[in-house]
């Protein structure tokens, strides 16, 4: 009778025990974490990766943008439901401030909720060119940085330099790939570059005494996105 006892004491510890253990790691709370490799200051399209400290019960999670920018984005949750993608497809204002969160609870798989007030996350385009900007009449100022779409296919954003501290500048395409008219104040060609490198780049220190225009363009694609900025 007093083995039985002990018995059943050792079995009553050990399920004790065991269930501690699992209850908590059924507990464990439901947090969202971003964990891309971008900073809060992002381009107009970006790729943004969160995971979940547990996997999701849910199928489905929508993320909110304010300000709303309109069907630009998709989101996508991944088959073992603990890493959610963000990905930009169109473009983003420029030098605009906002606020991702989710669009209604999520729930994690051991049944804890996630509410949209505690997955808040913020992120700040850089300046992006304003249309229209297509001649000299309307272009755009490059003081640092712009991002840019030269969409469509025939397209041409143009930007106008004077900047007696730079000594060059870049293009880079993030996207297809782009190209660069340079023009003075009297629109002679100073130099054209229509290759197909992902990153070119000009030398424009003997031309500081004048404005000079920059005029970006696709080279074959539409939707053909860049980044142009000064080198100092």
């Amino acid at each position: 009778m007093l083995r039985n006892k002990i018995f059943c004491l050792i079995i009553f510890l050990l399920i004790s025990f065991l269930s501690c253990v699992f209850n908590t790691e059924d507990n464990s709370p439901l947090i969202m974490t971003r964990v891309d490799n971008e900073t809060d200051t992002v381009s107009l399209w970006p790729h943004l990766i969160f995971e979940f400290s547990v996997p999701l019960k849910d199928s489905v999670v929508n993320i909110t943008i304010t300000p709303d920018p309109g069907p630009v984005y998709s989101v996508y949750l991944n088959d073992k439901r603990d890493t959610l993608t963000f990905s930009v497809t169109g473009t983003l204002e420029g030098a605009t401030h906002y606020i991702l969160t989710l669009e209604q609870p999520i729930t994690a798989k051991n049944g804890n909720k996630l509410h949209p007030e505690d997955a808040v996350f913020n992120i700040v385009t850089l300046p992006g060119e304003k249309e229209p900007n297509n001649k000299k009449e309307n272009a755009d100022t490059l003081l640092i940085l712009c991002f840019g779409a030269a969409k469509p296919a025939n397209d041409t954003d143009c930007f106008y330099i004077f900047n007696t501290a730079a000594t060059g500048l870049y293009l880079k395409s993030h996207d297809k790939k782009s190209g660069f008219v340079i023009k003075d104040n009297s629109d002679n060609v100073i130099t054209l570059d229509d290759g197909f490198e992902e990153i070119k780049t000009f030398d424009i220190s003997n031309y500081n005494t004048a404005p000079i225009f920059v005029f970006v363009f696709s080279l074959f694609d539409s939707d053909a996105r860049y980044e142009l900025g000064l080198i100092p």
